[in-house]
């Protein structure tokens, strides 16, 4: 079971014309005496891919659909709403064409070098708790232009969700 929810970052997608100018004035820096520049995020949509049992994944769907505090992205008023939650069966196939983010390696690259995003943190590791020491391992991953795939030169396991090839 795949658990499949896209989520709006700050605003819905659907802005008005008034909502977008004002959405356009807060992103440009104001006056003040503080030192300091606020960055914001932008609205955005974001699908978000959980592979699970299907017991956790209707747990986690309750909870995102009634959160016990607003749920964020970032800083705290960086709030994000879930548009559509949905919990689907998800084939497993292999492709060279993916509709996510990808791992990269010596074995999997994506045909256009551009498509390389960068380097990620993508696991920590516990050194000692009680100094809060922890150490973190990076990927390097590729990822696909909106509503394109990213082409890769070897074919990888990935995730069918509804037509869409998606990479853990």
């Amino acid at each position: 079971m795949l658990f499949a929810g896209n989520l709006v970052s700050n605003a819905r997608a659907d802005l008005t014309e008034k909502e977008k100018k004002l959405h356009e004035q807060l992103k440009k820096p104001q006056s003040t005496s503080a030192p300091f520049v606020k960055e914001f995020i932008t609205p955005i949509i974001c699908s978000v891919y959980v592979l699970g049992e299907e017991k956790d994944l209707n747990e986690l769907k309750q909870a995102l659909e009634n959160p016990a505090r607003p749920l964020y992205i970032g800083a705290s008023d960086d709030f994000v709403v879930f548009c559509e939650i949905k919990i689907v069966d998800a084939k497993k196939i292999k492709t060279d064409e993916v509709d996510s983010i990808v791992r990269i390696n010596g074995e999997v690259q994506p045909m256009d070098k551009k498509r390389i995003v960068g380097r990620i943190p993508y696991k920590f590791e516990t050194i000692n708790v009680k100094k809060r020491d922890y150490s973190r391992e990076d990927v390097v991953v590729t990822a696909p232009e909106p509503n394109e795939k990213v082409k890769l030169n070897n074919a990888i396991e990935c995730y069918d969700v509804e037509g869409e090839y998606v990479a853990f």
